[in-house]
């Protein structure tokens, strides 16, 4: 086959895309399900106190999902993680490679595309006018260099090992449990005419209840074959959870701009919120332990808010191909 023809063919088949190798180890097919189990406890108990005030809290929340996650095809990068040194370095001298076979087989481009804006799709016109091409730039060093360096770059690409595979979340159910208990001790000026010239406040929040079933969900599983590992995003409940909080006072009236309500009162509130502004459930990544299709574990993440947000989530997990 002459230079031209060759040329032309390896450059479409390799620029701008990629060329990846097939999936060589033990994946999933793409599509195949797999559940993530969650469970989710929140706990916080403490006291703080000066001379004049006090606040003590025991928290305790609870959150169980089922989210249903199914497998994309392997990839080349990881999709919950950000490319390891060595991979970024890799992409870059890529991307300078193409760009120069770019660069290099431009006159070969610009032949080609002129050749198809004359023929169009007349397969006899197309063939002779790249003989002609060929012929024409036969000899010439730089056809030959640029043919060898687009050879080179497809056998590089094709010869990258394909390591991850990311299970994206499709739906999701579950239920929650909530129980707390504040206690507020304040010396408001108000509160002087009381017997201790203090005020008391006790808040209890009670609820449970079923998640409302969900066609989405930001569950994702990542393996990582090259490093046996599996990083994992938390599924969390998206929705405000319904709860009862009763508030027992002896706050004289004006202590608050808000008149206290009376009696059990409906309300409504996330299950965590990160006091950090960041993710309340963050991803985190695990070493395998036997294969990799069922798998299962305990995180704990110390949270560093103030007073009952600064408690502990304990996550408890299961992922298991179906």
């Amino acid at each position: 086959m002459p230079h031209a023809p060759r040329l032309l063919a390896l450059t479409l088949a390799t620029l701008p895309n990629l060329v990846a190798a097939a999936p060589s180890g033990d994946f999933a097919p793409q599509g195949a399900r797999a559940t993530l189990t969650m469970d989710f406890t929140y706990q916080a108990t403490g006291r703080r106190a000066d001379k004049y005030d006090s606040r003590e809290w025991k928290v305790l929340r609870t959150l169980h999902i089922d989210a249903v996650v199914t497998a994309r095809q392997p990839a080349l990068l990881a999709m919950l993680k950000p490319p390891e040194a060595e991979q970024t370095a890799q992409l870059k001298r890529q991307a300078a490679e193409a760009n120069r076979i770019t660069q290099q087989a431009a006159p070969m481009m610009a032949g080609a595309e002129a050749i198809m804006a004359k023929c169009g799709d007349d397969d006899k016109c197309l063939e002779r006018e790249a003989m002609k091409l060929g012929q024409a730039m036969a000899g010439q060093p730089q056809v030959a260099a640029t043919a060898k360096a687009m050879e080179r770059f497809a056998d590089n690409q094709a010869a990258q090992v394909i390591r991850y595979q990311a299970w994206i979340g499709q739906s999701q159910s579950g239920s929650y449990r909530i129980d707390e208990n504040l206690r507020i001790v304040h010396a408001d000026p108000i509160c002087m005419r009381l017997p201790t010239a203090r005020c008391t406040r006790v808040e209890t929040r009670t609820g449970e209840g079923r998640l409302k079933p969900s066609e989405g969900s930001v569950a994702a599983v990542e393996l990582d074959a090259g490093k046996a590992t599996l990083t994992i995003n938390p599924p969390i409940a998206p929705e405000l959870l319904a709860y009862t909080e009763t508030v027992v006072t002896d706050e004289p009236e004006g202590t608050h701009s808000v008149p206290t309500p009376r009696g059990p009162q409906p309300r409504q509130g996330l299950f965590l919120k990160s006091p950090s502004g960041g993710p309340a459930a963050p991803a985190f990544t695990v070493p395998l332990k036997g294969g990799w299709r069922s798998q299962s574990g305990v995180q704990t993440v110390p949270l560093d808010g103030r007073d009952e947000a600064s408690g502990t989530l304990t996550m408890k997990w299961r992922f298991q191909v179906q």
